[in-house]
């Protein structure tokens, strides 16, 4: 698609987003995200794999509502929309359930690592936000979105 917007197009722009996190609220459904499968395992006590063999980006979907006027902007391009992160999904859970306040047993029971998923090919889906930046486009990192998106829905101060 993007071959064929670029080849037939002058002026446009295409985005392409990392997993993007937060949770629901009223006429509002986050879709799946690391924050909430988490959250999940936790609140229903149940062991839940997250996967050692990749690192994404994940970044909280607020920050793409909150700069799309200037996303409108752009120059004509492809942009990433991605928060920083250097962390597999299995070690992205274990941050997310620290900052939740889960015990070391609750964690080691249930965010558990799955080493055998990909285990034949390391999937590094990391994006570089670096174009977007450079148009005043900042996404922050993971660490940083998951403490805002937790302040924000009242589960930590």
């Amino acid at each position: 698609c993007e071959g064929l917007i670029e080849s037939q197009l002058t002026d446009y722009v295409i985005l392409r987003y990392s997993w993007m996190m937060g949770l629901s609220f009223p006429g509002i459904k986050a879709s799946p995200n690391i924050i909430a499968n988490v959250m999940n395992a936790l609140l229903h006590d149940t062991p839940t794999l997250f996967t050692c063999n990749e690192k994404r980006c994940m970044t909280y979907a607020k920050h793409l509502a909150e700069q799309f006027v200037q996303i409108t902007e752009l120059p004509t391009g492809v942009y990433h929309i991605a928060a920083d992160n250097d962390k597999t999904t299995y070690e992205s859970a274990v941050y997310v359930a620290k900052q939740l306040g889960a015990s070391d047993e609750a964690i080691k029971r249930l965010i558990l690592p799955n080493h055998e998923r990909y285990a034949d090919r390391f999937r590094d889906y990391r994006l570089d936000a670096s174009k977007a930046a450079s148009h005043g486009l900042h996404f922050g990192t993971f660490d940083e979105n998951v403490a805002e998106v937790l302040r924000d829905f009242n589960w930590k101060k």
